[in-house]
Order: C-alpha cells, then sequence, then structure tokens
C-alpha cells in the first residue's frame, strides 16, 4: 500500500499517521494573514497556534491528540487518556480535508518548514521541546 493514498481494502493506520506528520495550512478568518497553520506528529500529537484578535503579535497554542480510527475518521482527544470525540476526514496524499461531514471540510495543504512563517517555526520548535 502507499502511504500517501491509502486505500479502504489495505487500510493502515500507521502508515496514514506517518504520511500526516508535517505542517499544513488552511484558510480561515481569524488570523489577520487568512492563513492558520496545524502540525501532526508522528506520536499522534497536533498543535495549532490561536490568534488572539486582542494581541495579534500573541498567539497561544492548542495541543491535542489524534489517532486514525479509519480511512474516514480520526479520533481527537483533549487528552491522551480521554475518549475524546471523531472527526471526518479525507486525504489524498496531497491534500488532507478535515471535520464534520454533516458541516464544512476544511481543506489543508502540506507545507515545507521553509514556507511556514518564523513565528510558527519558534512557537512549534518550543512546544514540541515539551513533554
Amino acid at each position: 500500500m502507499n502511504p500517501e493514498s491509502p486505500t479502504p481494502d489495505a487500510f493502515d493506520a500507521a502508515a496514514v499517521t506517518r504520511a500526516l506528520a508535517g505542517t499544513w495550512c488552511y484558510d480561515t478568518d481569524a488570523e489577520p494573514t487568512g492563513i492558520g497553520y496545524l502540525h501532526f506528529t508522528d506520536d499522534g500529537r497536533v498543535f495549532q497556534f490561536h490568534c488572539d484578535p486582542k494581541q495579534p503579535e500573541r498567539r497561544f497554542s492548542t495541543r491535542i491528540w489524534c489517532s486514525v480510527e479509519s480511512s474516514s475518521t480520526f479520533r481527537v482527544r483533549g487528552r491522551p487518556d480521554k475518549e475524546g470525540w471523531t472527526c471526518s476526514y479525507s486525504f489524498d496524499g496531497v491534500t488532507l480535508n478535515m471535520g464534520s461531514s454533516s458541516k464544512r471540510m476544511i481543506p489543508c495543504r502540506r507545507i515545507t518548514p521553509d514556507e511556514a512563517p518564523d513565528w510558527f517555526r519558534e512557537a512549534l520548535a518550543t512546544r514540541l521541546s515539551r513533554p
């Protein structure tokens, strides 16, 4: 199986997790630049940095745990020991769409570390250094 393009008949959750590792961007009105960033680690952590509209130069981070349950479902947890909730996704090896299948799916595209802004790389390095 190609981990970049998993198929339902040969589904491998670990391969999908490895294929998703890295930084992704998506369009959002919540950021001054109109672009938000997510970073998936190969151990199931996902980091997102949110803009505070009252202090746009300061961002606060969110760390969640995400596990791949099927070819179309993530299990998202606020803490690794909690049940959490499910989130729909599709991944074709290039584009990651995630959200609620009954609502809006958010398209994300992978970016290289050099494409991420300095503030994101610095904030991510700090968060990755913490347990």
